[in-house]
């Protein structure tokens, strides 16, 4: 190995090297945590969701996918938002699909309020403002999303 690649070794490993602070996770709508992002880093979160519920016989179910929240940290207790809730199919069994397609989008902030101290709790609030980008009329009840709240509201 020559003396460039050694020193290109060494200089490219610094970042590898660098303390990297924990990742902590905030799926929406599953858990919130109270931490916030580190300042000028981006986290992305993906996930599905998939909800059911039985009434005499008859299955209502819903699935979403991709699920995506991406954080961005601006400052140690403030992080920018933006939720989408993938695309959504929502079925009856027997019977068929009820409907399909994208989900809305929320953009919005959290704010780190407090750190942990005796007995006082680490508290966050977040804000977020929604973007009906799904189409109108799509699903049971008009616009939106059968969430797994709904479900039991459902009529079979």
């Amino acid at each position: 190995m020559n003396r460039f690649h050694v020193l290109m070794v060494l200089v490219c490993s610094g970042p590898v090297f660098a303390e990297v602070p924990e990742m902590v996770t905030d799926r929406p709508d599953q858990t919130e945590s109270s931490i916030t992002v580190t300042p000028g880093r981006v986290q992305i979160e993906a996930g599905w969701t998939h909800a059911a519920v039985e009434d005499g016989g008859v299955t209502a179910s819903s699935d979403a996918a991709p699920e995506t929240l991406v954080r961005v940290g601006v400052t140690p207790w403030l992080e920018g938002r933006v939720i989408y809730g993938g695309y959504g199919i929502e079925r009856v069994s027997p019977g068929g699909k009820l409907g399909s397609g994208s989900n809305d989008m929320a953009i919005g902030f959290k704010f780190h309020l407090a750190t942990e101290s005796g007995l006082r709790p680490e508290i966050a609030l977040n804000m977020h403002a929604g973007m009906p980008v799904a189409p109108a009329g799509r699903f049971v009840g008009g616009g939106g999303v059968l969430r797994c709240d709904d479900l039991h509201e459902l009529h079979l």
